[in-house]
């Protein structure tokens, strides 16, 4: 009898411990360098980046040329939300893209835009949604 319980308590040990290195793990391993769940942070130059974001849709208008409108994110989005949109974090890029799809929009685009603490610019990329295919298009530079 001690032999079993010593058994499951090592196995829930073994299974905790393989949990604490896996789930960090996944992460490292997708290809989102700006997520930084489970970094070192303080030895990451991601953070120190700023970054800039802006949201734009069309939503079709009957009898008029379809243009592009900008996004209030400050009265869409709560801040961290916001921040997330900043850091790109692909989840919730996706989600703001489809809740403005909902909302009637043909096209919802976003463009970010960032730079180093020493005013380095970085490539913009551009993440655009489709809404009738819900195709996702992404572009750099």
């Amino acid at each position: 009898m001690p032999d079993r319980h010593r058994r499951r308590i090592n196995a829930f040990i073994v299974i905790s411990l393989a949990l604490q290195v896996l789930i960090p793990i996944s992460y490292h391993l997708r290809a989102a360098p700006a997520d930084e769940r489970f970094a070192w942070r303080m030895y990451s130059s991601v953070r120190l980046r700023t970054c800039g974001v802006t949201v734009r849709e069309q939503v079709p208008a009957p009898g008029a040329t379809t243009s592009w409108t900008r996004v209030n994110l400050d009265r869409t989005l709560h801040l961290g939300w916001q921040s997330a949109l900043r850091q790109d974090v692909a989840s919730v890029v996706e989600k703001l893209l489809r809740s403005r799809c909902n909302l009637g929009a043909s096209r919802v685009r976003m463009d970010r835009s960032c730079r180093s603490p020493s005013g380095v610019s970085f490539p913009p990329s551009r993440i655009e949604m489709d809404c009738q295919t819900n195709a996702v298009e992404r572009a750099k530079g």
